[in-house]
This record gives C-alpha cells, sequence and structure tokens, in this order.
C-alpha cells in the first residue's frame, strides 16, 4: 500500500514530527502541574514516603498502554478501509488531553470558562459551512449522530405541538379560530415561532407548558410521522420509539437515495388523511452506503405542500457522516461558494449539498469526516428560536455569559465534554472549513471511492473454486464510500442461488483481515445488507443479501490512485482464489 500524501504528514504521527509532538505533550502535562499547584494549600505536615499507590498508577497506566498498542483497531492502517473512522491529528488528539486535564463541563460556562467560549465560536463556524445566518443560526456540540438526531425531532415535535397548545390558550383563541385545521396540524415551524414571540412572557410560557404535556396523552399518530429513507440508520427507530412518533420508511432507488415520488405520494396521502406531518428527514451520506438525498426535491415538496393545501413540516437533514463534504464547495477566503462541483463530486451531490443551506437542522459528526476524537456530533439550527421548544432553565446554572446564548438548557445532554469541544475547534482552526482544508483531504477520498468503483466494474473474472466470478461495485460513490459485491458468472443461476452465494463470498471477503493466512496489505472492510435486485440490477423478490461495505478517509496522491486500487482488487482476487473456507451468512 502506499503512504498517505507528504503533504499532509504532519498532521499525523510520523518519525519526522515525533520529538515536536512529544515535547508539546510534555508542556501540556507542565502547565498543567504548574496550574493545580498553584491552587493548592501548603501540607501541614511531610510528604509520605510510601509511593506504592505512585507505583500502582503506573503500573496500570504501562499496562493499559501495552493492551491499547498491542490490540487497538488499527485506524492509521492504508489497508484500513471497514469504518467511517480516520486516523486523528495528532494535534487534535493533544488538544483533547490538554482540555480534559482541566475536566471541563460545558452545560454552562460557570464550569468551563475557556471551552465555553471555543463552542460559542465553532457555533459560528459551523453555521456559516452551511451558510446559516450566524446571528440567527445556532450550534452546538454533542455526543454524536444519535443525540443531534434526536433533539432534533424533539425541536420538531414540539413545534408540531405547538399551534394546538395556541388554540387552547384563553388568550389566543380568537386569534386561532382563523387558523384552517389542515394548517393546525401542519403549520410552518417558522410561522410557530413567529406566533411565539408574539405573545406575553406569561402566556408564552403557559402555552409552552402545554405543548410539552400534549405528546404525552396522545398516540403515535395524533403526535405526527417522521418521514426517513428505508435504509436508515437504526438510530431513527429509537428515535421514534423515544419520542413516541411514527416513523414512516420511504424507498430508496438503485442509487441508494430516497425515491422524492413515493415520498411525494406518501406526503399527500398523510395532508388528504389531515394527518401531522412532523418531519421529512433528508439523508445527506448515509451510513451505508454514502448516499446523499435529493434535498432540493424534498424542499421542493413542502413548498408544493404550503402553496396547495397550506400544510408544511420540518425537514432535518441527517449529515452525520456527509455535512463536512461541504468543505468541497467553499473558498479559502469566506466569500462566496466555488462555482464548480468541487471536482470530485457529481453535479447532482453537489446541488444536494448546497440545498442544505435550506434545511430546518443538520446534524453533522466531526468524529466521522471531521477527523475528531470521540465524542464529537454537532446540531446545526438555521433558526435558534427554535431550540426554545425544547429548553428546561437550571435552578443553579447561569444560563448565560455576555451576549451570546447559553448551551445548557437548550440541549439535549447536560454534561458535555469541553474536551471535544477543544479537539474540534483545534482541527477547524488548523485546517479551515473549505476546498482547500478539511476539503481537499476529503476530496482525495471521493477521488478515490471513484477510482475503486470503475476499476472493481472493470477488473477481469476469476475463479474461486473452478467457477468465474467477478467484482461488482453497486454504484458510483456519491462521497468516499461505496458497497461491492463478488458474483459468479452464471446466467443460470437462480436469484435464491446468488443471493446466498454473494452473502457467503461477501463474509469471506470481510474475514480475509486480519489473521495468519492474510497476505501483506490486505484490506479491512465491513459489511451492509441491501435488496438483491440492487445487486443484480434487475427486479427480483424482497430478500436481501450481505454486500461488502468501504471507506476512504485517507488522503492519496492522485497519481497513486490507479495503482492504490488495482493492488487492492489484485490482493483480493489472491486470496479469494486460494482460501477454500466456507463462511456461513447471516440470515436473510
Amino acid at each position: 500500500m502506499h503512504e498517505p500524501l507528504s503533504r499532509w504528514r504532519h498532521l499525523w504521527p510520523h518519525r519526522d514530527n515525533a520529538t515536536a509532538m512529544e515535547s508539546a505533550a510534555h508542556d501540556i502535562l507542565s502547565d498543567y502541574y504548574r496550574w493545580h499547584a498553584s491552587l493548592q494549600t501548603t501540607s501541614p505536615g511531610p510528604a509520605s514516603t510510601d509511593s506504592s499507590l505512585l507505583q500502582r498508577a503506573i503500573a496500570l497506566l504501562s499496562d493499559l498502554s501495552a493492551r491499547l498498542q498491542r490490540d487497538s483497531t488499527p485506524w492509521p492502517d492504508p489497508a484500513y478501509l471497514a469504518h467511517m473512522n480516520g486516523d486523528v491529528p495528532i494535534a487534535a488528539s493533544l488538544a483533547f488531553f490538554a482540555a480534559l486535564l482541566y475536566n471541563p463541563n460545558n452545560v454552562t460556562a460557570e464550569t468551563s470558562l475557556v471551552t465555553t467560549e471555543l463552542e460559542h465560536e465553532l457555533s459560528d463556524d459551523l453555521c456559516s459551512l452551511f451558510d446559516f445566518d450566524t446571528r440567527q443560526g445556532w450550534a452546538h456540540l454533542c455526543s454524536g449522530g444519535h443525540a443531534g438526531n434526536y433533539e432534533a425531532m424533539w425541536m420538531a415535535r414540539n413545534l408540531k405541538q405547538i399551534p394546538f397548545a395556541l388554540a387552547e390558550a384563553p388568550a389566543c383563541q380568537t386569534a386561532m379560530q382563523q387558523v384552517a385545521t389542515l394548517e393546525l396540524h401542519n403549520m410552518a415551524p417558522a410561522k410557530v415561532v413567529q406566533l411565539l414571540c408574539s405573545l406575553e412572557p406569561a402566556i408564552r410560557d403557559s402555552v409552552m407548558h402545554e405543548a410539552r404535556t400534549l405528546p404525552t396523552t396522545a398516540s403515535s399518530r395524533e403526535r405526527g410521522a417522521v418521514y426517513v429513507a428505508a435504509h436508515r440508520h437504526p438510530a431513527w427507530d429509537k428515535c421514534a420509539d423515544l419520542l413516541g412518533l411514527q416513523l414512516v420508511p420511504v424507498v430508496v432507488d438503485s442509487t441508494r437515495r430516497m425515491d422524492t415520488a413515493r415520498l411525494r405520494e406518501q406526503l399527500l396521502r398523510a395532508i388528504g388523511d389531515g394527518s401531522p406531518i412532523v418531519a421529512v428527514v433528508a439523508t445527506t451520506g448515509s451510513s451505508g452506503e454514502g448516499s446523499v438525498d435529493d434535498i432540493d426535491a424534498i424542499l421542493a415538496l413542502r413548498q408544493e405542500c404550503q402553496t396547495r393545501f397550506g400544510a408544511s413540516f420540518f425537514i432535518h437533514a441527517d449529515a452525520a457522516y456527509g455535512g463536512y463534504y461541504r468543505c468541497l464547495l467553499r473558498s479559502q477566503s469566506g466569500g462566496p461558494e466555488c462555482d464548480s462541483n468541487g471536482n470530485e463530486l457529481a453535479p447532482e451531490v453537489a446541488k444536494a449539498l448546497r440545498a442544505l443551506t435550506h434545511v430546518d437542522t443538520i446534524t453533522v459528526d466531526p468524529h466521522k469526516s471531521g477527523y475528531a476524537p470521540y465524542p464529537a456530533g454537532a446540531l446545526v439550527v438555521r433558526d435558534r428560536r427554535y431550540a426554545d421548544a425544547i429548553a428546561w432553565r437550571s435552578r443553579y446554572f447561569s444560563e448565560t455569559r455576555g451576549e451570546r446564548r447559553g448551551f445548557g438548557a437548550y440541549t439535549l445532554e447536560g454534561a458535555r465534554p469541553g474536551a471535544a469541544v477543544a479537539a474540534v475547534w483545534t482541527l477547524h482552526r488548523l485546517l479551515g472549513l473549505h476546498r482547500q482544508g478539511l476539503g481537499a483531504l476529503l476530496a482525495d477520498g471521493v477521488y478515490l471511492a471513484r477510482r475503486f468503483h470503475l476499476a472493481l466494474n472493470e477488473a477481469a473474472t476469476f475463479p474461486i473454486e473452478g467457477v468465474l466470478h467477478r467484482f461488482v461495485s453497486l454504484a458510483m460513490p456519491d462521497l468516499a464510500m461505496l458497497n461491492f459485491a463478488v458474483l459468479p458468472v452464471d446466467e443460470n443461476a437462480t436469484d435464491a442461488t446468488n443471493a446466498a452465494r454473494i452473502s457467503e463470498l461477501s463474509e469471506r471477503v470481510i474475514a480475509l483481515a486480519p489473521g495468519p493466512e492474510a497476505l501483506p496489505d490486505t484490506p479491512w472492510f465491513s459489511r451492509n445488507r441491501v435488496p438483491v435486485m440492487h445487486v443484480l440490477g434487475q427486479p427480483v423478490d424482497s430478500r436481501t443479501t450481505t454486500v461488502i461495505r468501504c471507506c476512504f478517509l485517507k488522503p492519496y496522491a492522485r497519481d497513486q490512485a490507479d495503482a492504490f486500487v488495482l493492488r487492492l482488487i489484485d490482493r483480493l482476487q489472491q486470496q479469494l482464489a486460494t482460501r477454500r473456507d466456507k463462511i456461513t451468512p447471516p440470515s436473510s
């Protein structure tokens, strides 16, 4: 395999930066010791001569380090392509370590003076990334995509209940009598917050209390539905269960994007039935395939529903994986976006990423495509007033410091590590959220994934146990992730036989590394489950099969890309042709 681009080598541990980074780590720890000592009172007696506790601590740390070095998943290995885990830049790890020593909790500025200020800067960074107005938008870090998605739907659900609470409030009944029943069920989120802001504070508080109690007495159908692609992340099923919402899956097409024609049918049916529509979720980088939904089409559907029926809904983008790819479209100057599609991105993908500026909320995970250490997710809100729908203020924390909105009262999670904020802030400052910075790193992955897709489909057939087989990459990657399979070249095989064989060979490929029989540089892959029809390219039954999933999050020189992917394919063919072990696939 080839090493990452030399231009990026000082981002990660390397023999050329070892001395400098070890010195930086030493300085960080020395600074912490000096700070800690400055706050300690003088000991009243002599120090104990018993150092057994210290020796035990050192031994435990030594044992832990040895275990981590021996058995950790090898993210830095160029052959590791299994999951959305990049090798964390060493400066980000040291920033996390530095802040971790001081243990800030970003629930309130009172416990995180420095990292709360850094999070305000990150809020502006993330709003700017998606072209949200920083004076009206708002963002914060969270533990990951689960928390970000849950919080967005919590906002959407509570906003959906506010019109009903307004209709029940005596002071609002006259005004609400003029609102049609259909609009009451599906009022535009922006109109909801406008109505709230027009109320006296006491009335507003009463309405908000009523809105929060309504979901506990209503059925899931009355609370409303969330529409999301059928290949959704499992977090969405958990979210619907937790919030008592109805989850409506929307079929995906052969590109693994949401079928917006089917979505339109489902939305119009719901409006015709008078059913509340809480939200439509636009997946921007699906966790299994990296596919990006047609966000422009979803926005157009909302506009159609508003214009024709007076019915609207919340639009959330689950861009946990794909959000940072918007850096490919941003100029280094911080001015208007690049006119190009970012070269590597397909035009429809670039168009969808640009359309993110018009959705209501976006989940994006710095610990995925932002190269940050865990835990580091984020929620970005186009109108910060939406967060008022979930605000719960503490009796013992100050809410704000200065003119900026605080975080703790408006977030799903209370305690949040300031160390994660420090790491993400460092990465944003080090790389920059534009095409020449983080975008350049991500662009290399997109380019490599697309080269691998083409090389797989162009590769010659090869024998496995005397039968010719071929590689099939399911779709041109939208981002830096793809799915592929190994198929027997047998036109007479039944769909059931093919499904079983595809699963068996996929599991065999996934099991190739690590292992004593693996050739050097054998890649690590993960798995995905997809309909057989998306592998065979023809209509079949609803059977699913296991395919091979790979993610490209390491930068490679463009002139090395073809050699890299051809070597991957050569290793796979050699391993599949020589190994005889049979892997039992999971049941469909």
